[in-house]
């Protein structure tokens, strides 16, 4: 597997995870860096991959960390904001002025709010049919 593609006999939701990432990444960093057609960090540029994990998910990620015997010390949820990490070289880099970040803008929010206002302005919630079923432990958690 030359980390490109995700092969059938090796999936996982943590490959498939990466897999995302890492292109998402790569999509940020063209974004970034082909601005006005220069490929260079030659200024401070930054940009941000926002995700619309909601409280709930950060609660989940709570529960699963203690279902897994996770030290007091490193129970708490999801983050709002990753480090950063360089756009240049796709590499952590305190020096660098092209850097991106993932962030979580509606971790303050309920799922169940969310879906309200969504409703209220004729809008459709989008679920992952995955998520309806228990092979994965976060859905197993999820869904009883």
């Amino acid at each position: 597997n030359d980390g490109n593609a995700i092969s059938g006999n090796s999936f996982t939701q943590d490959i498939a995870r990466k897999w995302r990432r890492r292109k998402l990444r790569d999509l940020l960093s063209d974004l970034v860096l082909q601005t006005n057609n220069n490929t260079m960090c030659d200024t401070n540029r930054w940009g941000a991959i926002l995700t619309a994990h909601h409280g709930d998910d950060s609660d989940e990620t709570i529960l699963l960390k203690l279902l897994r015997g996770t030290h007091l010390s490193n129970l708490r949820g999801m983050e709002a904001r990753s480090e950063k990490f360089d756009l240049a070289t796709d590499s952590s880099s305190s020096s660098s002025t092209c850097v991106g970040y993932f962030a979580k803008p509606m971790l303050q929010l309920r799922k169940n709010d969310i879906t309200k206002f969504l409703e209220s302005n004729a809008l459709e919630w989008r679920e992952d049919e995955s998520n309806a079923t228990n092979k994965y432990k976060r859905n197993k958690v999820r869904n009883e």
